[in-house]
Parts: structure tokens; sequence; C-alpha cells
């Protein structure tokens, strides 16, 4: 005979919840959308409460991926008034030609930093140049685009160039995909207030869905951004296949509940119990948007791995 359990053991089992995709713009979701169900309400307050992120200054969607996030800020940005869209990567991703084209497609100027052999670090002279504001230029420059970390080399980025972009009148989105749930609580917005955020749940969640992941972005912004008709805002819903318990009625509010409960506990494993990002677990992300990895180095540009070692040694 098969044991029934109670909803606490219920809660445990994966998946917790699924995705349902929305048509609506970013625009209108940040103004009008609401919390969402009180599943989707309780998760935003816990991603939030652990990343640090104040609700009084920021919004908050999900996104099906990290393309998706990319792409929703690039369509919305007000690239005819401000024009120039400059990246910061030392590889190329889905995620980052996507808004590169999207950003094209509506009027921008396309920039990327430069990186020096053989440690791949930032070509500092060059982007300071492109970054620093010169005289008589319009109040906003456009869209510096900033990693923490390089998905490349594992390298941490200065945040000292997120800070002249912005004294320098950019609007700064910041990157922090590269990171695991060891370092999302720890990232340093207390001291930096980028305009967009970017986060995927691919390292906390696995593959409970796949490349799940949020925007966030600054109120101050919102009344600046344009009405799109993209997609990739997603709603976060109870999962159907929970096992209920022997008395459950098998209701959509007893299924919120389990899978309340269920992440409530997931979260807090995270942050009692955090397990170091291993290299295989690099390798598996690195399959999650099918990314084709080369260094961005003048003028030879490696297209693999073995490649790339050769050229370290």
């Amino acid at each position: 005979m098969v044991k029934s359990k109670n909803a606490s053991d219920a809660a445990s089992d994966f998946p917790l919840f699924g995705i349902t995709f929305k048509s609506v713009s970013l625009k209108s979701q940040l103004l009008h959308g609401g919390d969402g169900s009180e599943l989707e309400s309780a998760i935003k307050n816990r991603i939030m409460d652990f990343l640090n992120i104040s609700q009084n200054d920021y919004c908050m969607v999900f996104t099906a991926n990290r393309s998706s996030a990319f792409k929703l800020v690039a369509e919305s940005y007000p690239f005819q008034s401000s024009r120039k869209l400059l990246t910061v990567y030392d590889h190329e991703s889905e995620a980052v030609d996507s808004m590169i084209s999207m950003s094209e497609k509506r009027g921008a100027r396309v920039m990327a930093a430069e990186f020096k052999w053989p440690r791949l670090r930032i070509n500092s002279v060059k982007v300071r140049k492109m970054i620093v504001r010169k005289k008589k230029k319009r109040k906003h420059r456009g869209l510096f685009v900033f990693p923490l970390q390089s998905r490349m080399t594992g390298a941490s980025y200065s945040y000292q160039w997120m800070t002249m972009a912005e004294e320098h009148g950019w609007h700064v989105l910041l990157d922090a995909c590269a990171l695991g749930p060891k370092d999302m609580d720890s990232f340093g917005l207390s001291l930096f207030h980028p305009d967009f955020l970017v986060c995927s749940f691919y390292k906390v969640f696995g593959e409970n869905p796949t490349g799940f992941g949020c925007l966030f972005v600054k109120k101050s912004i919102v009344p600046i951004l344009e009405d799109a008709t993209g997609a990739g805002i997603v709603s976060i819903t109870p999962a159907k296949n929970l096992l209920l318990p022997e008395d459950s009625s098998g209701t959509d509010t007893e299924l919120e509940q389990i899978a309340r409960l269920g992440i409530k506990q997931e979260c807090d494993s995270i942050s009692n119990s955090i397990v170091p990002y291993t290299e295989q677990d690099s390798k598996d992300r690195k399959s999650e948007e099918n990314e084709t990895m080369f260094v961005k180095s003048n003028p030879v540009q490696l297209r693999t791995g073995q490649n790339i070692q050769n050229k370290l040694n």
C-alpha cells in the first residue's frame, strides 16, 4: 500500500510551480500588472528579500529566460532619444545577440568593450572613452549593459564601470545571471542602484523550470519606457501534479498553499545550506541557451575551448 503524504511532504516534491506566458508589454505590466496571484506575490517577496532589493525602489517581472529579459529591455528602452547601447562581454550569447538585434532595429548605435590577452581583462582605456560624456551631449547617452562576472573566465568585474557610466548619463543594466545562489544575496545593491537588473534562477531551481528568471526595473525609469508588443513575461502558477494529502479537495487554493509552502522550504534550504557552484554546473548552464562562446579579442577570434586554453598557455 502506498503511504499518503501530508501537505509538508507534498510541498517538497517537484515541480512546485509552472509558468504561463502573458501577452503584455513590459511597461503595461510594470504599471498595471499588479502582483499577480497570492502564490506569485509570495514568491516575489521571498526573492526580493533574499536579494535585499527594496520594493519601494524596484518593480519585478518574471521572464521565461535570460534572453527574454534582455529582449524586453531592448524593446522598451527609448533608443529614439538615448541612442547608444554599450555592452561589456568577453563572449557572445543568444541573450546579448537578441538585445543587440532588437536595439539596432530601433535605431541604437551599438558598441562593445574590447578585451586584452592573456587574461582577458577589459581594455580600460577604450571603454573609458566610450563611457565618458563629451560636452554638449544629450541628457541620457544610452544603455550600458554590464555583467558582474565573466562567464568565460569567471573573473569578477569592478563596480567602477557601472559607477562611471551612471555619472556620465548612462542608464545601467546589471547582468547577475552568472552568479550562483551563494553570491546572489550579497552583490552590493545597497550601494549600487542599476536601472535594470536581470537574474536567472537556473542555478537555484535547476530544471524547475529551465531558464526561469526575472527582471527588476527601477520605478523612477518606468515612465520613460515605451510600449512594445513583444513576449517573454510569464506568470507563476501552482503545479497541477503535486502529490496531495489524503483528505485533499484538490482545489486551486489548496494547490497554491502547498506550492507556497514548498517555495518557502526551498528558499530556506538555499539560504541555510548553499552548495558551491561547480564546474559541471557551469557546463550544464551553458547548454541552456545554446550559447556560442568565443573570445572578443582583436584581431583574432577563437571559437573553441581548446583553442582558448592553448592561447592562454
